[in-house]
């Protein structure tokens, strides 16, 4: 049996590592050029973005994307699944330029900003939960290693996010491990700690991508139940696995081939029976 095919798929593997480590990105996160905003409202247009990956130039993730964000309002995006909307997050963080169209932050092309500063303004949660084995303490502190938070602030986020009677329950406390990626933790917990490590920094966004859709029902409402209680003071936008966790959103945004159909409060978009509809429908009959 010839081993020629095994070995062209394993040089085709080493030379596609090699590009892989060779591709610099085109965003200088360490760069001191680049405007700095001091006062932000939070307010985030797409208008017109066209996106594709680099690795794959020929697929469009986005196309004619336009969406608004009003400033310290709940927007969530929904639609199912491969429609492009984890893109949306790593646009606004400016991980990839989008190659047609702009994203405006109060106005702001945001490729005009420092990039630090931008990716400064927000706060970001994702599906896992990333803990390091650091006490509870250190790990909400992390939010923001330029600072030194007082017992009482790191209180007062774990009091938003439902968790500081459970910590306070440890024998430790505050001081309690968390063990290798969070192991002495519940997911749940883990997830309340994430979000309270978010919030300490007093971000003017809050991104959260499908960061409930792994979570029990109850620990799921706790961390919904703190939204609700912080909301106010920024601009979240949230990526929705489960519609029930977002009616309550100021607007809701359906994905659909590659671009957003149709937006509106829940009531609004039920009214219409139109897409929304058709994925509650969807998410009903397999409960």
């Amino acid at each position: 049996m010839s081993v020629l095919p095994d070995f062209f798929r394993g040089h085709k593997s080493v030379v596609d590592i090699i590009e892989l480590n060779e591709r610099k990105s085109k965003i200088n996160p360490e760069t001191e050029h680049g405007q700095i905003v001091h006062h932000v409202k939070g307010k985030i247009q797409f208008v017109d973005v066209q996106f594709c990956y680099p690795s794959r130039p020929n697929q469009i993730v986005l196309t004619n994307f336009n969406l608004t964000c009003e400033a310290k309002l709940m927007t969530a995006i929904v639609g199912r699944s491969g429609e492009g909307k984890s893109t949306i997050f790593s646009l606004l963080l400016r991980f990839y330029d989008p190659d047609k169209g702009s994203i405006l932050i109060d106005g702001i092309d945001i490729r005009q900003l420092n990039v630090r500063h931008l990716r400064s303004l927000f706060g970001f949660i994702q599906q896992e939960p990333i803990l390091f084995g650091n006490t509870i303490r250190d790990n909400i502190a992390y939010g923001d290693t330029t600072k030194t938070f007082s017992d009482e602030e790191i209180e007062r986020v774990a009091k938003i996010c439902h968790i500081h009677d459970t910590i306070r329950s440890l024998p430790k406390g505050y001081q309690t491990l968390c063990g290798n990626k969070g192991s002495q933790l519940s997911g749940g917990e883990r997830q309340r700690i994430c979000l309270a490590r978010a919030l300490i920094r007093n971000p003017h966004i809050l991104l959260l991508d499908e960061a409930t859709s792994s979570l029990d029902r109850h620990s799921e409402q706790l961390i919904q139940e703190s939204l609700k209680q912080d909301k106010w003071n920024r601009t979240c936008l949230v990526i929705a696995h489960r519609l029930s966790t977002i009616q309550d959103s100021a607007n809701i945004a359906v994905m659909h081939r590659r671009k957003i159909r149709e937006q509106g409060t829940h009531q609004e978009l039920v009214k219409a029976d139109g897409l929304y509809l058709q994925l509650l429908r969807a998410e009903s009959s397999h409960k």
